[in-house]
């Protein structure tokens, strides 16, 4: 006899469901991602760093090992101090491990100004 399964089509998608207990998934406990319509990867990260950085390019590893640096650094009240830019198509993919900045109302405005915005926040206090 040939057993059926089935299969999630969002399983892939789950991730950010995973328990604090678990690790909370391959972005931790607490992060935040945002995505905005119609900027690039640079124009983010200038806006992100108000116009002081235009960025140097990294893998997720390397950047989860400055986030995690930072936070090492700053006792972790300060959020993660880095985020990871990357183009999908019209839209740029910002991530920021251990951070929370695009919860603010008045970050994220500045950051989205004249653009389409949409964010997600994790937070495990």
């Amino acid at each position: 006899m040939t057993r059926m399964t089935t299969t999630d089509p969002l399983a892939p998608f789950q991730w950010p469901n995973v328990s604090e207990s678990k690790g909370g998934g391959p972005l931790g406990v607490i992060f935040s991602v945002a995505f905005f319509r119609g900027l690039d990867p640079a124009e983010v990260v200038r806006r992100f760093s108000c116009g002081e950085d235009s960025g140097q390019e990294s893998d997720f590893g390397g950047l989860e090992d400055k986030a995690d640096e930072f936070v090492n650094e700053t006792d972790g009240g300060d959020g993660g101090g880095y985020v990871g830019v990357s183009q999908a198509g019209e839209w740029c993919v910002a991530i920021e491990p251990h951070g929370w900045m695009v919860k603010f109302h008045e970050v994220v405005t500045k950051l989205s100004r004249g653009r389409r915005r949409r964010r997600i926040r994790r937070s495990g206090l």
